[in-house]
């Protein structure tokens, strides 16, 4: 098959194929070809001194039609290849109108060798699964902004902070789309639309009724309906779930609720938390998989501990577990730890947080994310038994199709 049939076909491209199609798109741009070098351990091409990953591309390519993916491709190239952002502004003045807040997930931090970086950005905690970080946007770039900046430039974090939410604000006059009565939809669609979260005056300007609850499923799609709604939050959960499952670029299948100034996450009933949670534990195992795949084959001194997930058969709930034995382990963090070993008078579960009250802190490793733990044993005798007075009736869940209290 030739290249531009390989290109346009209809259904996903191979692995192979689209790394091809890809260093096309960027000899197009302008980069030479003899400098681009490809990395099929962490799908990545590597030129000018700097690293694109491929996944998110990859993933978006074959989830469009054939004939939106040469115009898909050459943006993704445009971006990869301008060097507009590759050099910081002298001056925080030079610097100022390029900042904007970014809202992202946190596994962005670690990928792809699920490491801590040697370069440190600006950015911020937004929930369990998002961070927002300082990034210098350009037309047809962007990139984080490196904490050493600051210094370099002898301004606050706080001053970098009030600048970008200033510059988001700038981008943001009203553009909505009514989705039903009460429900709304952003229409920005500037790849930060999901950023604008932060802005509570945009959300409240929506004007709905009672304290407006906000989802954040993708990069660019914010929605915003109010908590005296007849059945708000299911109806939002379900719109943006929905999304989210179906979405490129991800952001958070979590529900927020502004509460005055201040964005917290809402309380969910056991129906609607299990979907929440399933979407978070399929994340998390997803990581931590990737992670021990990388790095195994790097510790033979150690077990890299893997993430499983218990459910009931008709999805009530959903829990995570980790294996803890006699075997040296990088522990991995999940809802439930087993300890399953021949040395013990039975196995045994027991919730993370008892586990952590009764046996102590645990040495993490400061270089990995996601964090694990490293344990070289098993907890001593009296720890022991202190575990099985905590451990839980698994199957008892398990039959009712109870929500757990863990």
């Amino acid at each position: 098959m030739s290249f531009l049939r390989r290109l346009f076909k209809h259904g996903p491209m191979a692995k192979a194929d689209f790394v091809d199609a890809a260093k096309a798109a960027l000899v197009q741009q302008g980069v030479d070809a003899s400098a681009i070098t490809s990395n099929d351990a962490d799908f990545s091409l590597t030129f000018r001194d700097g690293v694109s990953y491929l996944t998110n591309v990859y993933r978006e390519f074959n989830r469009s039609e054939s004939r939106e993916r040469d115009a898909l491709l050459r943006a993704w190239a445009e971006a990869s290849a301008a060097t507009e952002a590759d050099k910081i502004p002298e001056t925080f003045a030079d610097a100022r109108e390029h900042l904007m807040p970014s809202l992202r997930p946190a596994s962005e931090e670690w990928f792809p060798n699920y490491v801590v970086r040697d370069v440190p950005y600006v950015d911020r905690p937004f929930s369990e699964d998002l961070v927002v970080s300082l990034v210098l946007d350009y037309p047809k770039s962007s990139s984080r902004l490196p904490a050493s900046a600051l210094a370099d430039w002898n301004v606050t974090a706080s001053q970098a902070w009030e600048a970008a939410l200033h510059n988001l604000r700038q981008r943001s006059a009203d553009s909505w789309e009514k989705l039903a009565d009460g429900y709304f939809r952003s229409t920005w669609n500037d790849v930060y639309d999901a950023t604008r979260i932060l802005l509570p005056d945009l959300l409240y300007r929506t004007g709905v009724s009672g304290r407006p609850l906000v989802m954040i499923p993708d990069r660019n799609v914010l929605l915003v309906t109010g908590d005296r709604e007849p059945g708000a939050l299911e109806h939002l959960l379900n719109m943006g779930l929905l999304i989210y499952d179906g979405a490129t670029y991800r952001r958070s299948p979590i529900p927020f609720v502004l509460d005055g100034e201040t964005l917290l996450p809402c309380s969910l009933p056991g129906r609607l938390k299990a979907l929440v949670d399933a979407r978070l534990q399929a994340e998390s195992i997803s990581l931590h998989a990737a992670q021990t795949e990388k790095l195994q084959p790097l510790r033979d001194d150690v077990f890299v501990g893997i993430v499983s997930q218990i459910n009931t058969k008709s999805g009530a709930w959903s829990r995570t577990y980790t294996t803890w034995s006699s075997v040296k382990t990088l522990l991995p963090v999940a809802n439930l730890i087993w300890f399953s070993d021949p040395n013990l008078p039975k196995q045994f579960c027991v919730p993370w947080d008892d586990v952590m009250s009764i046996v102590g802190p645990l040495a993490a490793d400061p270089t990995l994310r996601p964090v694990r733990y490293y344990v070289e044993s098993l907890p001593d005798a009296t720890k022991i038994e202190a575990l099985m007075e905590r451990a839980v009736d698994l199957n008892r869940y398990l039959a009712a199709g109870e929500y757990p209290p863990f």
